[in-house]
């Protein structure tokens, strides 16, 4: 009877360490990133879903900065009652007003139609320019990094010399040499922008390439091919969405600039930039020409951005902010908050040794000096 006894002790002792020691791994202000199952919980406030919308502020912002862009132009279109070029002769430089409220041109052109209809071809910029690096880079970077060698070397010292020039001028050199007009310019930012995507997509190669699962499948025969898609493509996936995100907004900002210089897109066509350049010949008496269209650059180009940095915020595992785990600690606060956690471990006859969280993914190891149950 008295063995029974003891028996039933010790398995209620160890189901109580037991299930403090889930209960430390599934909570939510775990000292380190411990990986925890979705629920529906998450779609709720006050939940992880919600503190992860707090912990990647600038990804919500510039993607609501973006939507509210869009959908204005959207807007602007469907409801506005006057085509982007047709020319009103009794109603030239006119102020914002219930029937104009971005105003007029000097030919009588609404403003906000023109506004709105340029920002179709910001977009037709940025992602078509974005497009061109984006499949250039890394077709480049991928064949450097997985087969180095002299492919790699060759490659590599054509980019350098490459980004020895600078990006600006070689647009301008470019678009002076094929012609002032707007493909000529998307096809300069797009060759323009290849160097940057190479870069990036043949270092994260040749890392992915060494690892140890790519390794084992080639020694089991799997071919370039199924290695490249299956071992080295997800992992350039994050890093390239993040640069394509920021190139956007520099791909938009340049060629909005050599618009304005007149290297870009011509008149009648509505790009900020132009009318911009157009606007500035009338800043003492008719300052909403460059106002608007510069307004909307701005908030496009800053809502990319921050969509870009958000992206880099939530992808990197580095960061501790990825979906689906606990709060990362910092190296001063990680031992009081693992001393406070596991206060109901240490209430028994089971030691801990330390307890050491990390970032990174990595999975948090728990020594233990020796196990004793008394009944």
């Amino acid at each position: 009877m008295t063995r029974q006894s003891e028996l039933k002790a010790a398995a209620l002792a160890m189901a109580w360490r037991c299930h403090s020691l889930v209960r430390l791994m599934l909570s939510p202000q775990a000292p380190c990133p411990v990986p925890r199952k979705r629920s529906a919980a998450d779609n709720r406030w006050g939940t992880p879903a919600w503190n992860n919308f707090l912990r990647a502020p600038a990804l919500y912002l510039g993607t609501a900065l973006i939507a509210l862009v869009a959908i204005g132009a959207l807007l602007a279109l469907l409801l506005c009652s006057y085509a982007p070029d047709q020319i009103l002769p009794n109603s030239r430089l006119l102020p914002p007003g219930p029937d104009h409220p971005f105003g007029t041109d000097a030919l009588g052109r609404d403003l906000l139609s023109r506004v709105a209809a340029g920002a179709w071809l910001a977009a037709r910029i940025a992602v078509v320019s974005v497009a061109i690096s984006l499949v250039a880079g890394v077709i480049l970077g991928s064949l450097a990094g997985y087969y180095t060698g002299w492919t790699d070397q060759m490659v590599s010292r054509v980019m350098d010399g490459w980004l020895s020039l600078p990006g600006a001028l070689v647009a301008i050199v470019i678009v002076a040499r094929l012609g002032a007009s707007l493909d000529n310019l998307i096809l300069a930012l797009g060759f323009m922008g290849v160097p940057a995507f190479y870069r990036i997509v043949r270092n994260t190669t040749l890392g992915a390439r060494r690892m140890p699962y790519a390794e084992a499948a080639i020694a089991l025969g799997a071919n370039d091919h199924r290695v490249m898609w299956h071992h080295v493509f997800p992992n350039i996936l994050s890093p390239v969405v993040v640069l394509t995100s920021m190139r956007m907004g520099t791909a938009l900002l340049t060629g909005s600039s050599l618009s304005f210089i007149g290297l870009g897109a011509q008149p009648p066509m509505p790009e900020w930039g132009a009318l911009m350049a157009t606007g500035r010949n009338y800043l003492d008496s008719a300052w909403w020409l460059a106002l608007f269209p510069g307004l909307a650059m701005t908030c496009t180009v800053v809502g990319l951005n921050l969509l870009g940095d958000g992206l880099r915020d939530l992808l990197d595992p580095r960061t501790g902010q990825s979906l689906g785990y606990g709060e990362a600690v910092s190296a001063e606060t990680e031992p009081v908050a693992a001393r406070s956690a596991l206060e109901p471990l240490q209430t028994g006859s089971l030691s801990m040794s330390h307890v050491s969280g990390r970032q990174s993914g990595q999975r948090t190891t728990i020594p233990m000096k020796s196990t004793e149950i008394q009944g």
